[in-house]
């Protein structure tokens, strides 16, 4: 089985790891290291003295999405922008299918071809935002 030339594009950083997956058990050491900043530890104690503020604050009231934001500002508010993109996004393909199951259902429809490749068109865009969204 040959892969397509995007799966070649999107998936060919990991052919090495495979390969050498095939050939022995991988070890820790074969795989790159989790960046500093992304890792458990240093995650935890940027979270952990918002949390316990807000808790001897509030108490049981202590708000996670506030701790959460007080914690990472910036990059939270990215991220929640980032999904409700892409929450958006997995929404509109379903509604363009509808439309383009009721042009092609229809007997004499008033737009033409190109409304049809538009529909096709806008699932597509919508799925390439959805999955960029998804991984960021």
């Amino acid at each position: 089985m040959q892969a397509t030339c995007l799966s070649r594009v999107i998936f060919g950083w990991v052919d090495g790891l495979i390969s050498l997956g095939i050939k022995r058990p991988l070890l820790q050491d074969d795989v790159e290291p989790v960046p500093k900043e992304h890792r458990s530890v240093p995650v935890y104690e940027r979270f952990a003295p918002q949390w316990d503020a807000l808790f001897h604050e509030n108490g049981k009231e202590a708000s996670l999405l506030l701790a959460m934001r007080m914690s990472f500002g910036y990059q939270f508010a990215v991220s929640g922008l980032y999904l409700a993109l892409q929450n958006g996004a997995q929404f509109v393909p379903s509604v363009l299918l509808r439309q383009l199951i009721d042009w092609v259902e229809d007997d004499d429809p008033e737009q033409g071809n190109g409304y049809a490749f538009g529909l096709v068109g806008g699932m597509f865009a919508a799925l390439m935002l959805m999955t960029l969204m998804e991984n960021k």
